[in-house]
């Protein structure tokens, strides 16, 4: 699970990196997207839950983390990505866009980490 954890991680960070460019180049009126406040808010608490998941996961060997703490950070990258995907609009939700690793990585940390077979 620990693995899984810097792998979901990287995809969310890369999430992260598009959405910046995707929102530095669109235009609301006169300004980028991405000056706008809430979009900066958003972006904000992506980077926080970023910086709080590796410093949970840095250091950590097999085995060091609860499955507790486990859960709760696909948790948190899961709410991560579901929030980035949105800045995103349609072009995140598309089957060849940037929010599909994303998506499968939500899908296999649900059978992995639960064990339950995703919805």
């Amino acid at each position: 699970m620990l693995g899984l954890a810097w792998v979901r991680l990287g995809l969310s960070e890369s999430l992260r990196s598009t959405c910046l460019g995707y929102l530095g180049r669109r235009r609301s009126g006169d300004s980028y997207l991405l000056q706008q406040q809430l979009v900066k808010g958003t972006v904000a608490e992506a980077v926080a839950d970023h910086l709080e998941v590796r410093a949970v996961l840095a250091g950590a060997g097999p085995g060091d983390l609860s499955a507790a703490v486990l859960a709760d950070v696909h948790a948190r990258i899961t709410a991560a990505d579901r929030e980035q995907v949105k800045l995103l609009g349609a072009s995140g939700y598309l089957r060849d866009g940037p929010g599909m690793p994303p998506y499968l990585s939500e899908l296999v940390a649900e059978v992995f980490v639960t064990g339950e077979e995703p919805r």
